[in-house]
């Protein structure tokens, strides 16, 4: 990887401000954001990529580390918004993401 980005994705959770770090990783190639915060933090996580000068819709890849709430919560939107992302992850995520696992926050948004 040419380039590690440190994200700031600040929001209010119980009236405290909280922070959650995502990362990506720009190549000549591809634009990775390792983990994707919670559901909804799409616009979050668009904004702060502005911010730092990288164009969302660029990112070519999403690397989930594990299938907790704040790692994948907003990959289901992600790939709503932007289909041709590629989703890598570990064989043990992958019921998850792919929503066979019953899981609230799920890649398909399966009822729990």
């Amino acid at each position: 990887m040419d380039q590690i980005i440190m994200l700031d994705i600040n929001f209010q959770y119980q009236n405290e401000t909280r922070t959650i770090h995502p990362v990506l990783l720009l190549s000549a190639n591809d634009v990775v954001l390792v983990d994707c915060g919670y559901p909804g933090f799409l616009p979050l996580i668009e904004e702060e990529m502005k911010s730092k000068g990288i164009d969302p819709g660029s990112l070519t890849k999403v690397l989930i580390t594990h299938h907790d709430d704040d790692h994948m919560g907003a990959l289901f939107e992600i790939k709503e918004k932007y289909p041709e992302i590629k989703v890598v992850a570990g064989h043990a995520e992958s019921g998850y993401i792919s929503g066979r696992n019953n899981r609230c926050v799920c890649y398909r948004r399966k009822k729990c």
